[in-house]
């Protein structure tokens, strides 16, 4: 009898678990995390009015940068067309981090998860990933790694969002 209420109580834990991850076709995770000036910015405050491309990354990845950097060429592209970049980096440092924004010109907000607290909500397991997120809050793709298919995907994802 213990065994089964202790095997039902680990079986409702792991759906729990399980359906509160990000999956495609549901909303998007709630995220809501400091920039570099400590204004708190939620995801939710987009909600309604813009696409979003959620990143989660770090300065050390050579990966992540150039991500970050295609970003920043996307982010200009469609400047005025109802597109947020937010940029979730786990660094610790912040001056790493100012540093690399610097030198890169990135101007949509990135925010600090010195804690990682979004790690598990987003079942992040490898950084770069990114999310679309269309302006109903929907969570449109996923995208893991970064390399030229992804860049690819994610240009004409992006692009067929935001016809009109």
């Amino acid at each position: 009898m213990i065994l089964s209420l202790a095997l039902g109580f680990w079986l409702l834990a792991v759906g729990l678990a399980v359906a509160d991850t990000p999956k495609v076709g549901l909303p998007a995770p709630k995220l809501e995390l400091p920039n570099l000036k400590g204004e708190t910015v939620s995801l939710s405050s987009l909600q309604g009015e813009k696409i979003v491309i959620l990143t989660f990354w770090t300065t050390w990845s050579k990966t992540c940068s150039d991500e970050l950097i295609f970003l920043q060429k996307l982010y200009n592209k469609y400047e005025g067309k109802n597109l947020e970049i937010l940029a979730v980096s786990f660094d610790s440092k912040t001056t790493n981090l100012q540093s690399f924004i610097n030198k890169n010109n990135i101007t949509f907000p990135v925010l600090t998860d010195k804690k990682h607290r979004y790690l598990d909500k987003y079942c992040i397991l490898i950084i770069p990933t990114t999310f679309l997120i269309d302006k109903s809050g929907i969570l449109q793709n996923i995208y893991v790694d970064f390399d030229a298919v992804i860049r690819k995907n994610l240009e004409k994802d992006l692009a067929e969002l935001l016809v009109p």
